[in-house]
């Protein structure tokens, strides 16, 4: 069934409201010190040998809770094949996306820097965080 102009309209706005709120997490800073290590749960390898590193419960679960339902109602997702026929690819085809200056204000951000920062500290220059736009 087609949506009726109005219907198209209240969508937009909801959208728009929903991201001039802020992003989650960003109305409380996390603690500049995490102790990331205490973190830490395990350490793999793929078959093709790239290191998998498991940590737990370094999110607080009401962040990624909202975070799920924010991606679920107003993501924008588009489908990259860019790696297809690459077999040294990470593998992610669907991205939702969102404004990376938002998120950098957010304590997912917080926390996510300090796991990079110790990761690169153990494998300098295997941590990466890529923005795309």
């Amino acid at each position: 069934m087609l949506k009726g102009h109005s219907e198209i309209v209240a969508n937009k706005n909801e959208r728009k409201a929903a991201y001039n709120a802020g992003f989650i997490g960003s109305d409380k800073p996390a603690p500049a010190n995490i102790d990331v290590a205490q973190h830490f749960v395990s350490e793999h390898k793929s078959m093709q040998g790239k290191k998998i590193i498991v940590f737990d419960d370094l999110f607080n679960k009401d962040d990624l809770d909202k975070l799920r339902a924010f991606i679920f109602k107003h993501g924008t997702y588009y489908y990259d094949d860019s790696d297809e026929g690459d077999n040294d690819s990470d593998n992610v085809q669907w991205i939702a996306g969102f404004e990376i200056n938002d998120y950098i204000q957010s304590r997912l951000w917080n926390i996510m820097q300090q796991v990079c920062e110790l990761l690169n500290a153990r494998f300098p220059k295997l941590v990466y965080c890529f923005t795309v736009s």
